[in-house]
């Protein structure tokens, strides 16, 4: 298709209507018979134009003198025309974020079809912009294996970042490559370079599931109506019975609602009815399951004792007992106590003979999870002089004295020296103490769980504890696929693509974690257009890859003009004489 560098100067078109009214109302005459036509002369030049409305007739000039018009018309908008040897790359940026299901990645699929087939690009490449951009084809390929990787664009991201795959677009095209950005929203700001923004959106009401959170007996879910209108809607709910909840939503509004699961093992679903967002009328919430922390306390100072206790007890994670526990506490010296299988212990030293106070600064590793929340201005910490062996990575030192520290034993097995003087120091007084056992207690808990996390979101990363001896954890996607996730320390990062329920290990010791679309930016449809901002023909590739047809078309226009003269010339020429 040509392009039209100056298209406002088709504006002049519309003389083309006045040179057809002319003709139009030529002068009407009559037959008469005289002795010599020496005086008549005159009338006959003035025939071809007049003020009276004829029967038109579509003579040759007239359509001459329109056409010459016409195309000098066309050669003022400058239209240019692709050179055959200047195709260019074409790189293609996806908005992958939920909100495109709602219609427009089926029209930007039709779109690219197009694009495709038109064979005016020599190669294509595809980015997807969600969360973080990503090449769905490792280079430039032909339009049949672009069209195939548009397969993997499933538009099932919280956000699309926009932005930044038209950065690495860029930086991968070159300055020949031309971008298109498929999208459903407005751009920000302008859009400069070789881009053009093309949306496909549509301003439609919608009602999402915007919010839902599980916890022991009791369900929180948020419901938000995207429209103008106040809307009534059922909201279903699945747990060992399906009841029906109906609730009024005003125009641009939300409401939270508490439920109490009648079973609290099982799965809860909530979902609403069909509208112009499928993903975001559902979510699963499975039950947490926050197991407590079983801790042993074996420490002979009677008030070492009872801070350690009232520490434990203010973290709210805490069974404190003496069967199968899972944290032994105790004042006894490095390579005694408790050696249980998954035992984590925890040795607080005093030390022998005299003691010394530190009031800091104190050097504290708050990238470890016993330091989470510390702040020990003020603290004084005393430690007795003795070299007891604490461990081999610090955690809090006071100058080049080691004040707490961890060791990694086998079995996963770790073992904590807290060394501290309860009569030199003030810190189990201050809310340094509790927040370390809460850390402590928190941080074995969490130790002890396959998942990090149960009930997350699209587009968040579940890490999940590998069984002893696997390299790899098998997660069933809810589509019914697997997928092999490499645990190099352990430890497999899984990162959530598809909403529902996802399947860890489901032979032996399996688990379970759902994902949900609770995004509200996303779920607001209303915010939404279709068109068509910025240009690939900017002045640089019209001089490089297009070629002018201004000349021939101004050549055409004199060719029609000189055949015009020569008509006329022929007919009246005599006359004019």
């Amino acid at each position: 298709m040509p392009v039209l560098t100056l298209p406002f100067a088709l504006i002049g078109l519309i003389a083309l209507p006045a040179v057809a009214g002319i003709y139009l109302f030529r002068s009407r005459s009559k037959r008469r018979k005289v002795s010599s036509l020496m005086l008549w002369e005159i009338q006959r030049r003035s025939l071809a134009s007049g003020v009276k409305r004829q029967r038109f007739e579509v003579p040759l000039l007239l359509l001459l003198e329109l056409a010459a018009l016409a195309l000098m018309c066309l050669a003022a908008a400058n239209p240019h025309v692709l050179r055959p040897d200047a195709r260019e790359p074409l790189i293609v940026v996806l908005d992958d974020s939920f909100s495109m299901l709602a219609g427009a990645r089926a029209a930007g699929m039709k779109e690219l079809s197009l694009h495709f087939t038109d064979r005016k690009h020599e190669s294509f490449q595809l980015i997807t912009a969600g969360t973080s951009p990503r090449l769905l084809v490792p280079g430039a390929v032909g339009a049949g294996a672009a069209r195939d990787a548009l397969k993997e664009w499933t538009c099932l991201s919280p956000q699309a970042d926009i932005n930044k795959a038209i950065a690495l677009a860029g930086a991968i095209g070159g300055p020949r490559a031309k971008i298109l950005v498929v999208t459903d929203s407005p751009p920000a700001g302008e859009i400069s370079g070789r881009i053009v923004w093309l949306a496909l959106g549509q301003n439609l009401p919608n009602v999402a599931i915007v919010n839902a959170v599980r916890g022991p007996g009791r369900c929180l879910i948020e419901l938000a109506n995207f429209s103008s209108q106040s809307r009534d809607v059922a909201l279903t709910i699945n747990n060992a019975g399906a009841t029906t909840k109906t609730v009024t939503l005003e125009a641009q509004s939300t409401s939270r609602l508490t439920l109490s699961p009648a079973d609290d093992n099982a799965p809860l679903v909530a979902s609403l009815a069909d509208d112009a967002l499928a993903i975001d009328n559902s979510i699963t919430l499975l039950n947490p399951s926050q197991t407590p922390v079983r801790v042993k306390l074996d420490i002979s100072q009677a008030r070492l004792l009872e801070m350690a206790h009232k520490a434990c007890e203010a973290s709210g994670i805490a069974r404190i007992g003496d069967l199968a526990p899972d944290v032994v506490v105790t004042d006894s010296p490095p390579g005694a106590g408790a050696d249980g299988a998954g035992e984590w212990v925890v040795r607080i030293l005093s030390g022998a003979g005299e003691g010394v106070s530190y009031t800091g600064p104190f050097i504290v590793d708050h990238r470890h999870p016993l330091a989470q929340g510390l702040a020990l201005d003020g603290v004084i910490w005393g430690a007795g002089r003795a070299d007891e062996t604490a461990g081999d990575a610090g955690v809090i030192w006071a100058g080049d004295i080691p004040l707490l520290t961890e060791r990694r034993l086998a079995s996963d097995r770790r073992e904590i020296c807290l060394r501290l003087s309860l009569e030199l120091s003030n810190i189990h007084q201050s809310p340094n103490w509790p927040i370390l056992f809460h850390n402590l207690l928190s941080w074995r808990r969490q130790a002890g769980q396959r998942l990090t996390g149960v009930n997350v979101r699209l587009g968040q990363t579940v890490g999940v504890k590998a069984r002893p001896g696997q390299s790899v954890v098998r997660v069933v996607l809810p589509d019914g696929n697997a997928i092999d996730a490499p645990a190099p320390a352990g430890v497999a990062a899984i990162n959530v693509s598809q909403v529902g329920l996802h399947q860890v290990d489901q032979a032996g010791d399996g688990c379970s974690f759902a994902a949900g679309a609770l995004c509200a930016d996303e779920s607001d449809l209303s915010r939404l257009c279709g068109g068509q901002w910025g240009q690939w023909a900017d002045q640089h590739a019209l001089r490089m890859h297009y070629h002018s047809l201004a000349a021939l078309i101004v050549l055409g226009a004199a060719g029609l003009v000189t055949l015009h003269g020569f008509l006329v010339h022929r007919r009246w020429g005599g006359a004019i004489q």
